[in-house]
């Protein structure tokens, strides 16, 4: 909201990395909702009234599935474990972190709260995370969604999920690119001041995230513009 009243007549890109694209397509989601009147709607409906449609999506190594991270049958989960610091055991970890927020309305670090998430059955770890709240992929449509980037790194362990969601976009008619950098791990873009001439994936990806930005803004790389 704040941006929309900063800029009124620039475009704006919505995105974020890991959780943060997470955030950025449920968010998406949540304003397309608005603007069609039907689809998706979530439990912050009432504050995104009258917000303006983001002109592009951004989506860095998104984690936006959490039922691929209980489940973890993908072959990525085992193709990748020697690749990724996401491991399973740390997948379903933070799925109970965010699955027990979800289920009793958050924890505000309340520790007697936090020590439930081990109570979680998968069923029930299942059921919590088929809500699109979380797992913002699992919508019920993705239709009507603006021009959007998805980055992946070819080691993640939720390389698969990742794809499926492209796959689902491009099912729903959104105008999807992608791009997969071999054996890149997760959010490997964070890394990108430590990009060499051997190892550029972390900042191309910058780069490559950078024009989409620049295009969906209707300017170069290093215009000026408000987006």
């Amino acid at each position: 909201r704040w941006l929309a009243e900063q800029s009124p007549r620039g475009p704006i890109v919505l995105g974020g990395e890991s959780a943060g694209a997470n955030l950025a397509l449920g968010l998406a989601l949540d304003l397309r909702g608005k603007a069609s009147g039907a689809g998706y709607s979530s439990a912050a409906a009432s504050s995104t009234a009258s917000l303006p449609m983001p002109a592009a999506l951004l989506l860095l190594s998104p984690w936006a599935d959490l039922v691929d991270s209980v489940q973890q049958e993908h072959a990525s989960w085992k193709e990748n474990e020697d690749l990724d610091f996401v491991l399973p055991e740390l997948a379903d970890l933070f799925s109970r972190f965010v699955l027990l927020a979800q289920k009793i309305g958050g924890t505000k670090g309340d520790k007697e709260k936090l020590k439930l998430k081990s109570e979680l059955t998968k069923d029930e770890l299942l059921m919590l995370a088929n809500n699109p709240d979380v797992s913002p992929a699992r919508a019920q449509s993705l239709a009507n969604l603006p021009r959007t980037l998805v980055t992946i790194g070819g080691g993640e362990t939720l390389r698969d999920s990742q794809l499926e969601l492209v796959q689902r976009l491009q099912k729903d008619g959104v105008v999807v690119e992608k791009e997969v950098y071999p054996e890149m791990p997760h959010a490997f873009a964070l890394a990108n001041f430590a990009a060499t001439d051997t190892c550029t994936a972390p900042g191309k990806v910058v780069e490559r995230a950078a024009a989409f930005v620049a295009a969906s803004c209707g300017t170069n790389a290093q215009g000026s513009n408000a987006c």
